[in-house]
């Protein structure tokens, strides 16, 4: 949470709204081996695309981060949120390198995501609806 909160704390920040960020982790004791930088890098790179969704406007924008397991005893980390959504063709090339929906966005984020997660022998997906939000979950 800190991690994710950082980017609103500065004063110069162009997000106007803040969402309301929340955190469950079931069990409590889950323990992912993993390199902690790599994959903060990864939470930055998920969590600013679902902000900048969001626009500027939106007052009951949320974000929730999720750690659990699969019934293969896998751990499953999710990010949703409740923007826009996406349609299922730009779904299907948001990993794409420089595949971007954003005037000034380099496509790089998610691509760097997926070859993060794969290093750790993991998976990410991609779940969204128009209208609806995005659910990104990544499986070790």
């Amino acid at each position: 949470m800190i991690l994710v909160n950082s980017g609103f704390d500065n004063d110069n920040s162009k997000y106007k709204v803040r969402p309301l960020i929340t955190s469950s982790v079931t069990p409590d004791d889950i323990t992912l081996v993993a390199d902690d930088k790599l994959l903060a890098q990864v939470f930055i790179n998920i969590v600013k695309n679902s902000v900048e969704s969001f626009g500027k406007c939106k007052e009951d924008n949320f974000i929730s981060m999720s750690a659990d397991r699969n019934p293969d005893g896998r751990v499953v980390l999710s990010i949703k949120d409740n923007g826009p959504g996406m349609d299922v063709d730009t779904v299907e090339k948001i990993f794409v390198p420089f595949f971007t929906t954003k005037e000034s966005g380099s496509g790089i984020g998610l691509s760097l995501s997926r070859q993060i997660i794969r290093i750790h022998n993991g998976n990410i997906t991609c779940d969204s609806t128009p209208g609806k939000g995005t659910t990104v979950s990544m499986i070790f």
